[in-house]
């Protein structure tokens, strides 16, 4: 963020040279910012939009519409402001429909693609007719900016973003990891949903991985289904996930120094999950050492480790202050219910 202020900060500085060594240039110069603000502005609205046609015929409901600061949610009927989600640039959060078996998964699939490729879509129609139609009858330098911008828009989000998960979302293992994401994000609970996914999860790290368990510390998204699968199994009580012992692999993944950072983070939120079951089964100092072993090799985030000294350490004060850090989020989300519900459940201080 520092270093963007600084470029902001530069920019003016230089605009403001401009101005005193040449006002007319200057004048231009603004102009085509403001212009340039303006096509990009709509031109991202647009493509927004066209994810929300995609909800519309695939009859599913806009959670959140966010465009740079500004947030629509739709549930609570409010829009909120942050600036934090200002270089997010444009997202539209929609909701899944309920699955419970193949058939539903399928279908469910097919719907999330449609929502995907409408963006890009509407972003390359409406580029077109800016540069063709249009730009005679309003405003030619906002206009032929708009068609560009949207024409760039349209083909590299359906290269390198909106057209990647429209196909990655069709194949039924690619996208667990999509649905552990989205399920967890939005504000009401499918517990049916995130049984069957947890099936599917367990189904497809066991025959990819049961030869070469080495191999999952290699791909982000299938550490980031094993993470979510441990997360849920504990809540619902399940042991089937733990049939397959990633721990070694896991722990030497957090000793390679020459790995990348988001991996690392991944496995050291596994492992935390690992050194809290192991806590709470009784199995307490080989809890602290594996958590001293993360702490060490890993990389977290301070409300992560937050939560896991609560929780080794049985602590009222560090308990009641990770709650606290949790609904300041004001996240409202599924992983939130779950989140407390695990830990009243489990009687930990600070958490009832």
């Amino acid at each position: 963020m520092k270093g963007k202020v600084k470029f902001l900060i530069g920019c003016l500085v230089v605009l403001a040279a401009i101005a005193v060594a040449s006002p007319g240039m200057a004048l231009n110069i603004v102009v085509f910012l403001l212009s340039f603000a303006a096509a990009g502005g709509a031109a991202l609205f647009v493509h927004e939009l066209g994810h929300v046609l995609g909800a519309f015929i695939t009859g599913r409901k806009v959670i959140k519409f966010s465009l740079g600061p500004i947030t629509l949610s739709i549930p609570q009927k409010k829009i909120i402001f942050s600036w934090k989600n200002f270089y997010y640039v444009g997202n539209v959060l929609v909701d899944v429909a309920d699955f419970k078996d193949e058939a539903s998964y399928e279908r469910n699939n097919k719907k999330q693609s449609v929502i995907f490729i409408l963006g890009p879509i509407m972003s390359l129609v409406t580029g077109i007719l800016a540069l063709t139609l249009l730009k005679n009858s309003f405003d030619h330098l906002v206009v032929t900016l708009f068609g560009i911008l949207s024409l760039a828009m349209g083909l590299g989000t359906l290269i390198f973003s909106d057209g990647r998960l429209a196909k990655t979302i069709s194949d039924p293992y690619e996208s667990l990891y999509y649905y552990w994401n989205i399920l967890f994000t939005i504000p009401h609970v499918k517990e049916e949903s995130l049984k069957f996914l947890l099936l599917k999860s367990e189904t497809y790290l066991f025959d990819k991985y049961i030869g070469n368990k080495k191999g999952i510390t290699e791909k982000f998204t299938d550490l980031f289904v094993l993470y979510y699968s441990k997360y849920f199994s504990q809540v619902i009580g399940r042991e089937r996930i733990h049939a397959i012992d990633f721990m070694p692999f896991l722990m030497d993944a957090l000793r390679d120094e020459s790995g990348s950072r988001h991996n690392k983070m991944i496995v050291s939120h596994i492992l935390c999950e690992e050194a809290m079951g192991w806590s709470l089964a009784g199995r307490q100092d080989e809890a602290e050492s594996l958590y001293a072993f993360v702490q060490e090799h890993g990389v977290t985030e301070p409300i992560t480790r937050l939560k896991v000294e609560a929780v080794l350490k049985r602590s009222v004060e560090l308990g009641r202050e990770y709650a606290a850090q949790r609904k300041a989020l004001v996240q409202n989300n599924v992983f939130d219910y779950y989140e407390e519900k695990w830990l009243k459940e489990r009687g930990l201080p600070g958490f009832k």
